[in-house]
């Protein structure tokens, strides 16, 4: 928000004074309105708002002038209700920055009303909260803090005085770093019941021999009534050279340049590498040149520790939540109904988008309305006989982005689920291809981002766009054989291979569907990427 477009508020004495009379009817209906709309953690940017009402506001701190943590309840004209979590302080400096919510006048100063996520005195108090397992009573209910194990190696007086940041990622929770040991991730979109990032995170760690994800260290919820909603995660920091995207994305720029300084004296590897009965089909040596060696090794790590953690996730028979259950067939009628309505809903999106669709992808976007029925045949195939597998507890948003890198292996983070699903939906069990298609879907984006949204001149699209196409067949074959090398003979998996391969189609045609959704939604430039993914499947 620019200076002119920030409000100013007045008070007689005290900062937190706007939470009285008038000044809070202007801050809840004028101000906080303009200002969630700007954050990147708010994730209804296309809903109208027609109020916003703090139903609860915790003084989080032992002084009347610390930090308050406001429970905001967001009406939509929809009829659409949902619950944030918004920490907000006091400083007298008036700099401007995109956390700050309002100016503030009293009798005896000025100052800025902001996101107390960035106030040092808050990033403290929330670690020494959890560490002391410390409890604060609202008007409505109580925030309940409590430590993990892992907590008891660090001295807290030490780590918290010398450094503690926000992470700049952009992420749909805020995450504060202690000292490059400690990680709390403050959940900004609050539902009740149980959130199954903190749950994942803490079960994995307390109870299997997985260790690729961060080590569980404490969390925070707030209880009113039976009311239950986890608002915040201490976790281990994991030191990481970015994620699997990033490492992925510079990957696949190497190996185009590579191609490119051979200035088109690569047609006969094409030749032969098109010449290979699919079935017979490895990764030739030639293409592992190119690919880079350390990087196939790396995918082949990747591709073990994805088996490991869904071997983690269904180890325990004693604990209902991640016992393993059998897949019915009204499970995939089920999976079924849902991609069919996904994909009716997206091509009519598509028929009602189409005179904004790029010239060039119009060929492309026919072709997909046309196969419509061929799209839907692939989720028919789910129906014709029950699948002997089961269903267990995943991920369910996978891609290389929720993977850091460590250098030398990698490590899974943020097992929220899709953020756009209801919370009771994200705890479901389901069959972990979907997870396995979701990665594949990844590396599709990484390696026609490169091609098509980088820029790159038409003609090297033209010679690139079959080595993307060979890229992602050979990184997605090494991941495959990687990842079910790990989990052979685990009861998710599929007794026959046509079982495997029917779910990993369906799970790839309906993932390529929601892609398509959401870049006509957002990013038209990007509807390229999962057009070509779903042209493979009318072909």
């Amino acid at each position: 928000m620019s200076n002119k477009s920030i409000s100013r508020l007045k008070v007689k004495n005290n900062w937190w004074e706007i939470f009285q009379g008038n000044t809070k009817r202007i801050f809840e209906s004028r101000i906080l309105p303009k200002y969630i709309k700007t954050c990147r953690w708010f994730g209804s940017k296309a809903l109208n708002i027609k109020r916003i009402n703090i139903v609860e506001n915790i003084l989080i701190g032992e002084d009347k002038s610390d930090a308050r943590l406001l429970f905001l309840n967001v009406e939509y004209f929809k009829n659409i209700k949902e619950m944030y979590l918004l920490p907000i302080t006091f400083s007298q400096s008036e700099e401007r920055t995109d956390k700050t919510i309002a100016y503030l006048n009293t009798s005896s100063k000025k100052g800025r009303i902001f996101d107390a996520v960035n106030d040092k005195k808050f990033q403290n108090y929330l670690l020494l909260m959890i560490k002391n397992s410390l409890k604060i009573k609202g008007k409505n209910g109580i925030i309940s803090a409590y430590s993990g194990k892992y907590l008891n190696k660090f001295n807290l007086v030490n780590l918290t005085l010398r450094d503690s940041r926000v992470l700049t990622a952009q992420q749909s929770n805020s995450s504060i770093l202690y000292d490059k040991h400690l990680l709390f991730k403050l959940f900004r979109k609050l539902s009740e019941g149980m959130n199954p990032d903190f749950e994942i995170t803490k079960y994995i760690s307390e109870n299997t021999n997985f260790s690729n994800v961060p080590p569980f260290a404490g969390y925070m919820e707030y209880k009113k009534g039976k009311s239950e909603i986890i608002i915040g995660m201490l976790q281990g920091f994991i030191p990481n050279q970015g994620d699997a995207w990033e490492y992925t994305v510079d990957s696949i720029g190497k190996y185009y340049k590579k191609i490119l300084n051979r200035n088109g004296k690569l047609e006969k590897q094409l030749e032969n590498y098109y010449s290979i009965p699919d079935n017979d089909k490895k990764t030739p040596t030639f293409v592992q040149e190119l690919i880079g060696k350390n990087y196939i090794n790396m995918i082949k790590i990747l591709g073990k520790r994805t088996g490991e953690l869904h071997l983690a996730l269904s180890s325990d028979s004693s604990n209902n939540n991640f016992t393993p259950e059998q897949i019915t067939y009204n499970y995939q009628k089920s999976v079924v109904f849902s991609m069919k309505n996904l994909t009716k809903k997206v091509f009519g999106f598509l028929k009602g988008h189409y005179k904004n669709i790029n010239r060039d992808l119009k060929n492309d976007a026919d072709n997909i309305l046309q196969n419509e029925k061929r799209i839907m045949e692939y989720y028919e195939k789910l129906l014709k006989k029950r699948i002997s597998a089961t269903k267990i507890r995943i991920h369910d948003d996978y891609h290389l982005g929720q993977v850091l890198y460590t250098g030398k292996d990698f490590v899974i983070i943020d097992f929220e689920g899709e953020p756009a699903r209801m919370l009771k939906e994200r705890r479901l069990k389901k069959s972990p291809i979907k997870d396995i298609s979701g990665m594949l879907r990844s590396f599709h984006y990484a390696t026609y981002n490169a091609l098509f949204i980088q820029s790159l001149s038409e003609k090297n699209v033209v010679l690139l766009e079959p080595w993307a196409d060979i890229w992602y067949e050979c990184i997605s074959r090494v991941f495959l054989n990687s990842y079910f090398k790990t989990v052979k003979n685990a009861s998710f998996i599929p007794k026959k291979k046509e079982d495997t391969e029917t779910l990993l189609n369906a799970f790839l045609i309906e993932k390529a569907v929601y892609e398509l959704g959401y870049e006509l939604n957002n990013r038209p430039d990007w509807v390229i990427i999962p057009l070509k993914a779903l042209r493979h499947f009318t072909k």
